[in-house]
């Protein structure tokens, strides 16, 4: 009896294990033939394109072999391609197909890649600066001292020939009473007789028609020597600053200068000043005059736009301080000099000030007007930024959007100068490109899972 129960409980086993065996071979071969079955392409009838499976855009982890919906949202499946829902473009850029149905959901529009004269605004912020040809630095050649000062505030208006202060210096008495003792013989100078005595004098000492009175060709009736000598008197005072019309004056009255009258050399407005009453000074500017009748604008500006902003085109110059005047002129030049920290390059422009309005320092917007020039350009918007890289998506017929890397130039307006990437004729995506965007990278995804 042990026998027969031995025996029954191993035909049990031996069931179980066939039937164990059994199941296993059958999904060993149900599994081959449902992998030959979903690699095997299926053709979609919307698209005509072949497919691997079918999935749910908000479930991607779901797939199925044919169109349906999704078990879990009830959306309709869509098809993963061979291509993993691209398919390579011209020189290997990436296609997305997008129906027309979900363009005009997303709201997607075009535009096209124009070649054509552009012209543009280029604001900047710019500054009144003065004239450099304008500016004036009054300097004494004389040693000595301060005496009186008769312009004392920086800002003040002066103008030309005006007196700015006096300097005595006991040299010169020297030098004025050698050139008076020389001068009492009788000297000629410039064709009029020079003398300081009564009965020698020259009625026309002052000499009209002849230009100012200096120290030429002569003859001396009591010798060369004493010519000689005067002559070497008036380069003397020349040399202290003494001007002509002051030493023949010297020369014909026999008294001397001790003061010497230092003027403004045009008009202006003293915007520097160094001169103290009874300083002890030595030759250095005491004076600095800024002629603004005439005043600079100067801007910086990025070095991208050298080649689109040239001197001769018209600008005009926005003052918030003057509630908003513009005013109107030129850009004169453009210095040759890059700073190198900032890479920007200085423009400046020349503009009338005869009421003395702008002030140095002031600060405004100037805008340039750019010439017509021919760019190939794009809408601002088609340009999809990333940071690293722009994008811009040219439509290829049937809903395929071809998405091409480009740069970019100069700015127009609302419109982006395109250096390589486009060519003139081309539709692409205005609006609406993020959505694309996003889509693109989202098919991508589902492909790399299904791989």
């Amino acid at each position: 009896m042990p026998g027969e129960v031995a025996m029954k409980k191993n035909k049990k086993q031996i069931i179980v294990l066939s039937f164990v065996a059994a199941a296993f071979a059958g999904g060993f071969i149900y599994g081959r033939w449902y992998r030959g079955a979903a690699t095997e392409p299926i053709v979609d009838a919307h698209s005509n394109r072949k497919t691997i499976s079918y999935t749910c855009s908000m479930h991607p982890s779901y797939k199925s072999e044919k169109p349906g919906k999704c078990p879990m949202c009830d959306m309709d499946l869509e098809p993963v391609r061979t291509d993993d829902g691209q398919r390579s473009g011209s020189e290997g850029a990436a296609m997305i197909h997008i129906s027309p149905e979900k363009q005009q959901l997303i709201g997607v529009e075009y535009g096209t890649v124009d070649y054509g004269p552009v012209s543009g605004t280029t604001r900047v912020a710019a500054r009144v600066e003065g004239d450099e040809s304008k500016i004036y630095h009054v300097q004494s050649k004389l040693d000595g001292w301060v005496d009186r000062v008769y312009v004392t505030v920086v800002g003040t208006l002066v103008k030309k020939n005006q007196p700015l202060l006096t300097i005595f210096n006991p040299m010169s008495i020297e030098a004025q009473a050698a050139l008076i003792k020389h001068a009492k013989g009788g000297i000629r100078v410039g064709g009029s007789t020079v003398s300081n005595s009564p009965k020698r004098a020259d009625p026309q000492a002052d000499n009209p028609g002849n230009g100012p009175a200096v120290a030429q060709a002569v003859t001396n009736p009591t010798g060369a020597a004493d010519q000689a000598l005067f002559e070497s008197d008036i380069m003397r005072l020349q040399s202290m600053g003494f001007d002509d019309d002051l030493i023949m004056s010297i020369a014909r009255t026999g008294i001397p200068i001790y003061n010497l009258t230092i003027t403004s050399p045009a008009d202006g407005f003293v915007v520097e000043r160094n001169a103290l009453p009874k300083q002890k000074m030595s030759p250095d500017t005491l004076y600095t005059i800024a002629d603004l009748s005439t005043v600079y604008v100067t801007a910086d500006i990025p070095e991208y736009l050298g080649s689109v902003v040239r001197a001769g085109q018209p600008a005009a110059l926005t003052l918030p301080s003057q509630s908003g005047r513009k005013i109107k002129g030129t850009v004169e030049s453009i210095l040759p000099v890059a700073d190198p920290v900032s890479h920007t390059l200085k423009l400046r422009m020349v503009i009338a000030n005869p009421d003395y309005a702008l002030k140095l320092g002031m600060y405004g917007d100037l805008e340039i007007q750019s010439g017509s020039l021919k760019r190939l350009t794009v809408p601002r918007e088609a340009i999809l930024d990333s940071g690293l890289k722009r994008i811009v998506f040219v439509d290829r017929g049937d809903g395929n959007l071809e998405s091409k890397e480009v740069s970019t130039g100069q700015n127009f307006g609302n419109r982006v100068e395109v250096l390589g990437g486009l060519k003139a004729g081309d539709r692409i995506v205005t609006s609406g490109n993020f959505l694309i965007d996003s889509e693109s990278q989202l098919k991508a995804s589902r492909g790399s899972r299904n791989q």
